[in-house]
């Protein structure tokens, strides 16, 4: 081999070597953007999660039925200061927090709150705060599909 054709392909070997070089590059920034797709994806979803807001007037919501038949699971509904109806059934992951236990007050209806649905898939999770529930009875779902 000449000396001209020794350098000709030291050079294709170094822009070969250079263009490996960018792709590991790509290739780090490609995984970097596939690992934080997730994450970005969880901000969304945590910044599309509505929170309907529900008190006695002004709030887009008076009665609790409506709020939890607009809501989404993981939604925290917040309930300002009254006294709302019961006989409600609660089919969804959500978080009820009031304005405080003698403040919020929920009652009556038959069965004051349902948490879940005979037969469902799966039950939901449900978090109450700051409420007090007046009447309220429980019943072994258990004992009931037993029977």
């Amino acid at each position: 081999m000449t000396k001209d054709a020794t350098t000709r392909m030291r050079g294709r070997e170094r822009t070969t070597m250079k263009h490996l070089r960018d792709l590991r590059g790509a290739g780090r920034l490609l995984r970097c953007a596939s690992a934080a797709a997730p994450l970005l994806l969880l901000a969304a979803g945590q910044a599309s999660a509505a929170t309907p807001d529900l008190c006695e007037s002004g709030c887009p919501y008076t009665q609790l039925a409506p709020a939890l038949a607009a809501a989404h699971a993981g939604d925290t509904i917040k309930i300002g200061p009254g006294n709302y109806t019961g006989g409600i059934t609660i089919d969804v992951s959500v978080k009820i927090v009031g304005a405080g236990s003698s403040a919020t007050i929920i009652r009556g209806g038959g069965p004051v709150l349902t948490i879940g649905v005979a037969g469902a898939a799966s039950e939901p999770t449900v978090t109450i705060r700051g409420v007090t529930i007046r009447d309220l009875r429980v019943a072994d779902a258990q004992a009931q599909r037993r029977r």
